[in-house]
């Protein structure tokens, strides 16, 4: 397009040109002329682009997640050193010397990490390939390149900055001489350094849960989409694509010889296949009723045989379907769905009305054809004798059986070549492999999700652990004395789990108010995937049990610490 032109004065510019192509070449005929103008990026990437940006998301979060618990492990550690830090400090260390040594252990430990994560994403890589071939779009462009590398780098220095900046800062704050007052020469950690820690932690708690939530979300959305029904009968069906193409009585031949078939209880043609193919879209007028706008009213195109109903399952709803005397010199005939007649015939029967694309003389049942998740679209069939619109993609033989009809497949293939030894036969799949494989977008979607979301639980329930120990390794002088005084080892035991599960409840609580944000934010960009409340209530019960498995260790450990050991050992 030239610099500055929008899409709408193109689209203009080319409906005119279809205008005139229609009066010049197809004046009094049935041919319709149309044109449209939209960016490839947006053909190509538009259906997918939401998808991909909540994938990104997710490994963000994660990243997140990572980043927090390392974060929380290294003030952790930092305290532990802060002997060394003193020693480093009085020997004439300054302060910036200690961030930039804090800074290069976590750029250390991040390159460490992106090594690993090199390993594991060309194997994790290799196996999305394996496991997805033949039913992801364009997945031979999948690979690790130049640009994966430079992101990863990019990753892991932002990681190393962010996780060593707070050790780095705790560092550079130390005062020698406050260090050098505690008991004992222990430092333990103040109460802004346990607010950092802790809401490091709840952050980590926070990501996990959204991610649970995704996830578990995206598995109820499979389940119910498993349930719903298609409009097809896909119980001993078969289909296989033909191409090139060839004439209708090519077509009826094969329908007829596969019919014959010892087994086959019916066979018919479809040019494009429900849930597996896009179909064709076209306009259309009713006669004798007035236009409301200059827009004509549109229509999904589908081509069959007669023979296409009944093997697919649809059931004539009402007036009749194709039959032998529609031929091409015979009146043009259309079929519609019942999508169709609640659409453009409201409280009416469509039967016998008269469209600009032919007289319709029967209703058949809906069929989702474009996705399980979405309701069945208005669509109009013709019978290839009158009218036939196959490219070179050929057409699709759907074949229903009374047995299973597997074994059945080597007697079709001959009853196609017996009549045109020309056509290639590919992609054979029952109807119930095309159901299942048009959920495979949502499948790849729980697999990829749930995996961020087992690592981002993994890395809360570390974490949580990791500041519960720690926590309760602190405080060994503490409980030492409350079991001098006379605590009960359970009143110890209560303490710890408090925290445990106030850090828990905080998490979970964070998440739910970010699943509401999200959901709010995302708005119809989820496909109609919402989160509800019996969702949310399984998942925040599953990350409270984790705060309290988390806490069994340390409170045992402190139960059973020996008063006399520990206040020695202090």
């Amino acid at each position: 397009m030239k610099p500055g032109l929008r899409f709408e004065q193109a689209g203009a510019e080319l409906a005119v040109i279809a205008g005139r192509i229609e009066a010049e070449h197809y004046r009094g005929t049935r041919t319709r002329s149309a044109l449209r103008a939209m960016a490839l990026d947006d053909e190509i990437v538009g259906p997918v682009r939401s998808s991909l940006w909540l994938l990104f998301a997710a490994v963000g979060l994660v990243l997140a997640a990572a980043c927090a618990n390392v974060a929380n492990l290294l003030l952790a550690r930092m305290l532990v050193r802060t002997r060394e830090v003193v020693t480093r400090a009085a020997l004439g260390a300054g302060r910036l010397r200690l961030m930039r040594q804090f800074l290069a252990e976590s750029l250390l430990l991040s390159v460490l990490g992106g090594a690993v994560g090199v390993a594991i994403a060309s194997w994790g890589t290799r196996a999305l390939i394996a496991f997805y071939r033949g039913r992801l779009p364009r997945l031979h462009e999948v690979a690790l390149d130049w640009r994966t590398f430079a992101f990863l780098l990019v990753a892991c220095a932002a990681a190393a900055g962010v996780v060593g900046l707070a050790p780095a800062v705790a560092a550079a704050r130390v005062d020698p001489h406050d260090v050098t007052r505690t008991a004992g020469g222990h430092a333990t950690a103040g109460r802004q350094a346990r607010r950092v820690r802790d809401g490091l932690v709840i952050l980590e708690v926070v990501l996990a849960f959204v991610l649970a939530v995704g996830a578990a979300l995206i598995m109820r959305e499979i389940g119910r989409l498993q349930t719903i029904p298609s409009g097809l009968a896909i119980d001993n069906a078969v289909v296989l694509h033909l191409t090139p193409r060839t004439t209708p009585a090519d077509y009826h031949a094969i329908e007829d010889r596969a019919a014959s078939v010892p087994g086959v209880r019916a066979a018919g043609f479809i040019q494009y296949v429900p849930l597996q193919n896009s179909g064709w879209m076209a306009g259309f007028e009713v006669r004798g009723r007035p236009a409301v706008s200059a827009e004509r009213l549109v229509v999904d195109l589908r081509y069959v045989t007669q023979g296409y109903f009944r093997a697919a399952g649809i059931p004539l709803v009402s007036g009749r379907g194709f039959a032998p005397g529609d031929t091409a010199d015979a009146p043009r005939v259309v079929l519609v769905n019942q999508a169709f007649a609640r659409r453009y015939f409201p409280n009416e029967d469509p039967v016998g009305r008269e469209l600009d694309r032919g007289i319709v003389i029967g209703v058949v049942g809906d069929v989702r054809s474009a996705e399980l998740g979405r309701p069945a679209e208005p669509e109009l069939y013709y019978t290839i004798d009158q009218n036939i619109a196959t490219t070179d993609a050929g057409m699709s033989l759907v074949v229903r059986s009374a047995v299973p009809v597997e074994p059945l497949i080597g007697s079709i293939r001959s009853a196609v070549t017996a009549v045109n030894p020309k056509l290639a036969i590919f992609n054979i799949k029952t109807l119930q492999q095309i159901v299942t494989e048009s959920l495979w977008r949502l499948r790849l979607y729980r697999w990829l999700i749930g995996v961020f979301a087992i690592v981002a639980i993994g890395l809360a329930t570390i974490g949580l652990y990791a500041m519960i120990a720690y926590s309760a390794g602190s405080r060994t002088r503490e409980f030492a004395i409350r079991r001098a005084l006379g605590s009960a080892p359970s009143s110890i035991v209560n303490l710890i789990f408090t925290r445990g599960l106030a850090l828990g409840a905080s998490g979970v609580a964070g998440g739910i108010a970010a699943v509401v944000v999200l959901t709010w934010w995302l708005g119809d960009r989820t496909g109609g995937i919402r989160p509800d409340a019996v969702t949310c209530a399984a998942v925040s019960v599953f990350f409270i049990a984790v705060a309290g498995v988390a806490c069994i260790g340390p409170s045992m450990r402190a139960a059973t610490v020996n008063p006399t050991a520990a206040l020695r050992e202090e």
